[in-house]
């Protein structure tokens, strides 16, 4: 995904070495040095002038990346691989998501009690017909790297992939720690999709109880 980004985009992403797995199954991955410090470090302390100047560059970055065409045949997912994360309590992944349409599908197949007129309605309004863009995944604070007002590097691209277009929103919004207004500036950078967030905050209620590690008859082995 880092690779996809630096070589389609001006955003600054760290230069992949190499990876590595040991015997242990443990993972390592290589990256050039990324300069400044988190924009979750600093936040609290920024005039509102140099937060209006980090937000813009975010815009022109992710502008830049949701201008870059979906494949086609269409696939969601991380490039290449195709694979679909779904992150909150626990992480779920799908693979071969060919429409937005499967893709609701596969976030209401880890809620319990679906035969509930409450959850069949939470379901009933996910909406099937948003673009589909390329997205970090993860665009809090704690990812974007800064030195003063500039923008230096944007990391953990872990989560990121082919997605509906509100995805970057509803991830992206987390209003805890020291950027408790956080969300109010995402939605220039990412779009405002407040009814989307609605109706993912009711199904998460419902995402949150489901097994730790829970079965998705859509996965191939």
């Amino acid at each position: 995904m880092m690779r996809f980004v630096r070589n389609n985009t001006t955003i600054p992403v760290p230069d992949v070495y190499g990876y590595h797995r040991d015997d242990t199954g443990t993972e390592y991955l290589f990256m050039s040095y990324i300069p400044g410090c988190t924009l979750e470090s600093v936040w609290k302390s920024m005039s509102s002038e140099d937060r209006n100047e980090v937000i813009a560059q975010l815009k022109h970055y992710f502008d830049q990346l949701r201008s870059i065409p979906p494949p086609d045949p269409l696939l969601l997912g991380t490039p290449g691989s195709g694979i679909v994360n779904d992150t909150r309590r626990h992480n779920r992944q799908t693979h071969s998501i060919t429409s937005e349409q499967q893709f609701n599908e596969f976030l209401g197949s880890f809620t319990f009690g679906r035969s509930r007129e409450s959850t069949r309605v939470i379901l009933l309004n996910l909406k099937d017909d948003h673009r589909i863009v390329l997205t970090h995944g993860d665009l809090h604070p704690r990812n974007i790297m800064v030195e003063g007002n500039k923008v230096t590097g944007i990391v953990d691209w872990a989560y990121g992939g082919w997605y509906p277009e509100y995805w970057e929103y509803i991830k992206g919004w987390n209003p805890v720690g020291r950027c408790q207004d956080w969300w109010e500036h995402l939605r220039h950078v990412a779009g405002d999709y407040t009814f989307e967030w609605l109706v993912d905050y009711h199904l998460d209620e419902l995402i949150n109880n489901s097994p730790s590690k829970p079965q998705n008859p859509a996965v191939k082995n």
